[in-house]
């Protein structure tokens, strides 16, 4: 996770070296809040694959086709 928080916020200072005169986040906003709620959002994520269960749904399939 903060690997991911240091790369963005290494993103937005090499393209803010770039082009100084460009603020990509807007007046008034500050980047690390930004970043720190995203961070916060991603933690509350509930990851779902297809691929769970997969092992079971299988055997359930062809145990019955059988």
């Amino acid at each position: 996770m903060a690997d991911l928080l240091l790369a963005a916020n290494q993103m937005a200072q090499q393209m803010a070296q770039m082009n100084p005169g460009a603020n990509m986040f807007g007046p008034q906003q500050d980047p690390d809040k930004m970043f720190q709620g995203e961070a916060e959002n991603i933690e509350v994520v509930d990851h779902r694959c297809v691929l769970d269960g997969i092992e079971a749904r299988l055997l359930h399939r062809f145990s019955s086709t059988s």
